[in-house]
């Protein structure tokens, strides 16, 4: 599970748990746990989608939808927990906001979209299509609603805006809540080369004409303005890379927190300790006097008060087996002066013990000249929740094969 196939039970626990120096940001369990529970859901869907597309060419947006909905196995409703089959009834809404990831530098969806083939279009008509409507994701996408609507979804916690909002380009700009509209009329900003050369008139006789030939679709927004989509019928979906073992990536994550009552604690510690939980957000709340059970690897989102603390959250990993060997990561902040301290000087951290720095993908290593290995690392992406989802692949040559634990 996650991001470990190796590993048949993988555990984590992750502590947001000091406060900020001056300037620094203080990060939440709930807002981290949301966050996290959304990238992996995106991440598992993303490579089980590919399995399931796998083989198939040319498969116009709507096939493609109708492949995903059809493997869907029905909702076990005896079951008051997530799980993998509630993750799938939550495709349709991953599956509209992957569409409007297109032009985002920094997704790498394993797959691309295009055109179909079959369409006979002139060079202004393809440079339209390709370039600005399917460019700023003007698709269709009413056919692909989310049952019950997007406000009570147990996985997708974030960007539900992209969803939302209807796309499209018309001869201006809409300024209406819940619509993002592309100009290409005498007043467009964002193709202004397009719309000088063939003129706003030429343009607007292009969409009737690609509306009647049933290419695009023609709607209004409540204000009454006039935008154009992509029919998902003229839009294939094509896989550029090879598909991903999705049933080692779903994890299931809860947090750990001083809002949990003492009972629910208690519950959220044993369905850890019996892997029903994968994943814990933790706060000081899990520290001594908490038994979770055999963990390898410690990860800590800022590094602790004091070496105290520091001891009591790696002290949890490496407790069994006969090598005693664990993995301690920090996710570090440059912005934060307490965090700044101890990654110029970590051995301040572990009185004792000597370090030595190696560079690495995403992290750079302190390695312990004793059992423990250190890692402590300055992540510059967007999220938390990306970083340890990138240090977490960073880690997987170190796996033992055994639970592991991010603080």
């Amino acid at each position: 599970m996650f991001a470990f196939p190796a590993c048949s039970a993988c555990s984590f626990a992750i502590s947001s748990t000091h406060p900020p120096a001056k300037g620094g940001k203080q990060y939440s369990a709930s807002g981290i746990k949301l966050r996290l529970t959304d990238d992996i859901a995106e991440r598992t869907l993303d490579a089980w989608a590919a399995s399931i597309w796998e083989g198939s060419t040319d498969l116009s947006l709507i096939e493609a939808f109708e492949l995903l909905r059809n493997a869907i196995p029905a909702d076990d409703e005896s079951q008051t927990r997530p799980t993998f089959t509630t993750l799938l009834q939550e495709m349709p809404f991953w599956y509209k906001r992957m569409l409007t990831y297109q032009e985002e530098e920094d997704v790498a969806l394993p797959w691309s979209l295009s055109l179909a083939s079959s369409l006979t279009l002139d060079e202004n008509e393809y440079e339209l299509l390709n370039n600005i409507m399917l460019g700023s994701a003007a698709i269709d996408t009413s056919s692909f609603e989310q049952p019950g609507g997007i406000q009570n979804l147990k996985f997708f916690h974030v960007e539900k805006y992209r969803v939302e909002n209807d796309y499209g380009a018309g001869m201006r700009r809409a300024s209406e809540r819940g619509y993002d509209i592309v100009s290409l009329g005498e007043q467009g900003v964002l193709h202004q080369d397009f719309i000088q050369r063939l003129t706003s008139a030429t343009i607007e006789e292009m969409l009737d004409s690609l509306t009647s030939r049933g290419i695009l679709v023609r709607k209004n927004t409540p204000l009454g303005y006039e935008y154009y989509q992509l029919h998902p019928q003229y839009v294939t979906i094509s896989l550029t890379d090879q598909s991903r073992p999705w049933e080692m990536m779903f994890t299931t994550i809860e947090s750990h927190t001083a809002d949990n009552s003492d009972q629910e604690r208690a519950d959220i510690e044993q369905r850890f300790n019996q892997e029903e939980i994968h994943t814990l957000i933790c706060t000081p709340t899990l520290e001594m006097g908490v038994d979770i059970g055999h963990l390898t690897s410690v990860l800590m989102i800022g590094f602790p008060p004091s070496p105290a603390n520091y001891a009591q959250r790696a002290g949890r990993a490496g407790r069994s087996g006969k090598s005693r060997l664990a993995t301690i990561v920090i996710l570090s902040s440059a912005s934060d002066m307490h965090d700044e301290y101890y990654y110029a000087v970590p051995c301040q951290l572990d009185p004792g013990r000597t370090s030595s720095r190696n560079d690495c993908r995403f992290t750079k290593l302190f390695i312990h000249r004793a059992s423990r290995t250190n890692t402590l690392c300055r992540a510059q992406e967007r999220s938390v929740a990306a970083a340890l989802l990138h240090t977490s692949a960073s880690l997987t040559p170190c796996t033992l094969g055994h639970r592991y634990v991010y603080y």
